[in-house]
Parts: structure tokens; sequence; C-alpha cells
């Protein structure tokens, strides 16, 4: 770390502690005060460092800027206000000489609003002993399920499962019952409770985990002796989605948590600034395709999912609109009296009609250029698109749950007339 020398330093004309004060040195505090700043990146890029309590201001960190955060936290939106000061000495004045930064809640928010931020986007950071404490708990908890949990694998059957009332965990191989459309899955047995005076079992729950991480548990009426149906849960974001007539889009969900959106995806290369200044490499990755938010619907309950919010006002005639409509724009075409080509938008991909590309197969055996234009041209190009529940703001998409891939192509159909019918449809990988 630089030092000054405040105290020991020794001028030609003799004499310790005689440091010159000026504008310089000044200079030399601050950036030493910004250097300690840097500190901040440990905790990630916005982030709650102590709440405000009362009068007693807190800390927040807003993109690695530390600043002073007030206000009631019960507030939905935090907003960043500058102030500029001036200095009058001498008998003259210096025009904003200094600069205050400080964040407020505010008891709205408002997207796409300047220096407005999302509270939600915000987390409080814990502190090492609590930290230390979350390990000690979660070890704990690891000792006492190894414990109190027999694990077995092997095939097992509806009656065999059916029996099931003590702590045990099955690990069921391909040839089991079939459970919830799948024969290879962990099944948890927890009994919370004793056996009755009677002879029957208390408080047992099963709970079901799938391959893809899907849950489904039961639980045991000792009054009916029968096992309840099962039921599907939802809290790890998961998406079920159908495809209606290759057009439509259905969407099915359980409780979706304050602060988490059902957000669009498409899958697309890095784009050239951020090769040049974030300097990584130019690879494949799922980008939030124009800020689009989409709306929730009830839980458990299959809808058509539309466009409630984008990033951009230039976007704004998305909104409302449907995936068919919102995904059309990935496609660019150039359409002519004799010519038909287009363009996946934000990459190399080409396509044209089949009948085009007919005329040109035609004359691929002759020509070279006609060979190099079929090779970068296809008849049904599609998009990589996707649906995931995250956090967002304004400015970025926080990590989130299950993501659901799927494809979004074009393609032509002949129509009575010979023409070909532009159509568009969509795929769950």
């Amino acid at each position: 770390m630089n030092k000054a020398q405040y105290l020991s330093t020794s001028p030609e004309t003799g004499g310790n502690g005689r440091y010159p004060l000026s504008t310089q040195g000044l200079n030399f505090v601050q950036s030493q005060i910004e250097l300690l700043q840097e500190l901040s990146r440990i905790g990630g890029k916005r982030y709650i460092l102590k709440q405000p309590v009362g009068n007693e201001v807190g800390y927040i960190v807003i993109d690695n800027e530390l600043l002073p955060l007030s206000g009631s936290s019960s507030g939905k939106g935090i907003k960043v206000y500058e102030e500029r000061q001036d200095i009058q000495a001498d008998g003259e004045t210096y025009t904003a000489a200094r600069i205050i930064r400080y964040a407020q809640y505010q008891a709205n928010y408002t997207a796409n609003t300047p220096d407005l931020y999302d509270a939600n986007g915000f987390k409080v950071l814990p502190t090492n002993p609590e930290l230390d404490r979350r390990i000690t708990e979660l070890e704990g908890l690891r000792s006492l399920i190894a414990a109190r949990l027999e694990i077995r694998t092997g095939i097992f059957t509806a009656v065999q499962i059916n029996n099931l009332f003590d702590n045990v965990r099955l690990q069921c191989r391909r040839g089991s019952v079939c459970l919830n459309g799948a024969d290879t899955y962990t099944l948890n047995v927890y009994r919370t409770g004793s056996t009755a005076a009677n002879g029957t079992v208390e408080s047992v729950t099963q709970e079901q985990i799938l391959p893809d991480l899907r849950r489904f548990t039961r639980q045991y009426d000792p009054d009916n002796q029968t096992w309840s149906k099962w039921t599907f849960c939802t809290d790890n974001f998961h998406l079920e989605v159908k495809i209606v007539n290759g057009t439509t889009v259905w969407v099915r969900h359980g409780e979706v948590p304050v602060g988490v959106e059902l957000v669009l995806l498409r899958k697309k290369k890095r784009s050239r600034w951020r090769k040049q200044h974030a300097r990584r490499q130019s690879k494949n990755q799922y980008v939030n395709y124009k800020g689009v938010i989409l709306t929730a619907g009830t839980p458990n309950k299959w809808y058509v999912p539309k466009c409630k919010a984008v990033g951009s006002p230039r976007n704004n005639e998305l909104i409302g609109k449907e995936l068919g409509s919102i995904c059309r724009e990935l496609f660019s075409t150039n359409e002519a009296p004799f010519y038909y080509e287009g363009k996946i938008r934000g990459t190399s991909v080409k396509f044209t009609s089949p009948d085009i590309m007919a005329a040109y197969r035609a004359r691929s055996q002759r020509d070279v250029e006609a060979q190099k234009w079929i090779a970068s041209h296809s008849t049904s190009p599609y998009a990589k698109i996707g649906l995931q529940f995250a956090t967002v703001g304004r400015t970025y998409k926080g990590a989130g749950g299950e993501m659901v891939k799927m494809k979004y192509r074009i393609w032509f159909n002949k129509g009575a007339n010979g023409i070909y019918i532009e159509r568009h449809t969509f795929s769950v990988e």
C-alpha cells in the first residue's frame, strides 16, 4: 500500500514532521480511499452491507461503489442521489468542488428510471459469523440425516413402496414401479411421528425426486390407512411447457416468489463490444431477449404467457403480445418479385424458400458461386430460445432456476397455387 510520511518527512532545511499540504497531497489521500473501496468487489456487484435502522444510516454497494443508505427497508426501490457543493475561500467560489452521493429507499419502483434500482435485486451480505453459523447448521443437518436415513438401492414394487413407513432413502433403478411418469428416481421416506396405540403409523411423508429434479410428495392418512395423491412441488422454479398447433406456447408453474420474473432468452454469441472490453471469448450464451419479461399465471394451471415489460422503450410495441409475435422479429427477410432471402438476426445464418434453393441447385453443377450460395443458406433454420425464472433489473438478469430450451423455426409450406408460404413454429428441446 502507498504511504505518506506525515510525521517523519525531512525537508532540506531540516526538521521532521513538516509535510507540505497541497491539492496533490489531498489527491494522494483520496486515491488511497478509492483503493480501499475496491474491496467491495469481494461481495459482488450489488448488495447491502448494512440496513438502515431508524435514523442510523446503512451502507450499500451499487456497481462496486460504496454509498450511504437511508430510509425504510420496506421501500420497493433504491434511488441514487448526487449533490454538487460549491466552496468559497479567499474571496473566490469553487464551483462543484465537492460531489456528495448517497442512496435512499423509495416507496415505489418504476422500471427504466435513471438511477432507480429494484430493491429486490439487492440482498444483505451475511457476515462471517453468520456464514459460519449456517455452515455449522448444515453440517449438523447432514450428520443427522446420515444417521437417521437408511439408503437402499434396487428395483421396488408398488406394494413395497406403499408399506414404507420408516426413515429410508430408496435409489430406485429402472424396472421399479412407474411413479409420475418415471421408473428411475429417488424416494425419501420421512417419519415424524410414532406408532399409535392401535398399531397404525402416524405422520409419514414420501418424497419422490425425478432425474430432472422435479419433486412430488404424498402423506399417509392413519385414520383411513391410505396414502394421499402425489403433489407436485414447485420450490425449484420448475417450468412445464407444451406447444399447441406448433405456434402457441403454453406454460405451467408453481408459486412464484416476489422479485422473480419469467424471462425470455435467446442463444447468441457475445457482442463484439463485450468481447473487446470484457476480454471474453466469443462463445454462444443465453441472454435476456430485448429484456422481455413475461406474465406469470395462476400456480399449477396452464396459461399462454404474454409480454408485460421490455428492457428498452423502443420495444414497447411488444408489450401484450404472445411469444409467436415476440419471436417473429428474430427473423429478418428480404422479398423481391423474383427473389426471397432472410437471416436470423444477430447471427450469420441465412435462409431462403425451397423454389429459390432448387433454382440454385440446378445451376450448382456448372456455377461455383451457386455452390457457395447453397452452402450458406437453409430452407428450415431455427433460433434457440428459452424460458427461465430469474431475478431481473434495469441493467441485469440474475441467475435463475432451471431453463426450458426451445427452438423457434421458420419453414415453407407449398400452397395450392404452387407458391411457398412462410411458417413459424415452436418446439421444445
